[in-house]
């Protein structure tokens, strides 16, 4: 899946993550929905919008507060807009912390041990379905969430590029469970990314 998805130079992705607190608090969920491009060339090109969340406060009090994230990402130079604030520009070389990239760690299989489900259908492909799946035991005195990760790969039989991905890590500490669920999906493979820097930050 690495080199095909690599060697097809670009991509359009969507990530939709789901993120929810089920015990010790209400009940809270917040669905968000990002949308970007990728091309991996050196150094690469990268735009990607939409929705965030953070948390804030605890127990009874927690809340979730949702503002709109814009990232541009030329010529080594990053820039990041939260809201209503201004650009924030800063020269950046960890291209591996680039979604929707081959190399990215969170999408990366390298070493992890999957296994193969078989063939499925996902947005109309036929794909393979590997997945890897891991827990982690809390400690007694909660300071250490019991936390259960699970990453599911799948991959078009065509021409072995990603389809989608999805992850879901589950924390349980303090009486709390919370559910983080990701799904990225991939299309336009080989597409033209030509994304351009906010004025605040090509001076």
């Amino acid at each position: 899946m690495m080199s095909a998805w690599q060697a097809a130079g670009s991509d359009h992705f969507i990530i939709v993550q789901h993120d929810q607190w089920t015990t010790g608090a209400p009940y809270l969920s917040k669905t968000q929905r990002q949308v970007g491009d990728v091309a991996w060339q050196s150094p690469p090109l990268f735009e990607m919008s939409g929705p965030v969340s953070t948390a804030k406060g605890s127990g009874k009090s927690l809340q979730l507060q949702t503002v709109k994230e814009t990232q541009t990402y030329v010529g080594n130079r990053l820039a990041v807009k939260i809201g209503k604030r201004k650009w924030s520009c800063n020269a950046f070389y960890g291209y591996s912390d680039l979604p929707g990239d081959p190399v990215w760690d969170g999408t990366s299989p390298y070493g992890l041990v999957g296994k193969n489900l078989g063939v499925t259908t996902v947005s109309g492909v036929s794909s393979w379905h590997v997945q890897w799946a891991h827990t982690s035991k809390g400690s007694p005195d909660g300071l250490k969430p019991t936390q259960r990760e699970t990453r599911s790969y799948y991959v078009s039989v065509a021409d072995f590029r990603p389809v989608e991905i999805r992850f879901q890590v589950t924390d349980t500490t303090a009486g709390i469970t919370s559910t983080v669920t990701s799904t990225m999906t991939f299309s336009n493979f080989g597409e033209t990314v030509n994304p351009a820097l906010p004025a605040a930050c090509t001076k």
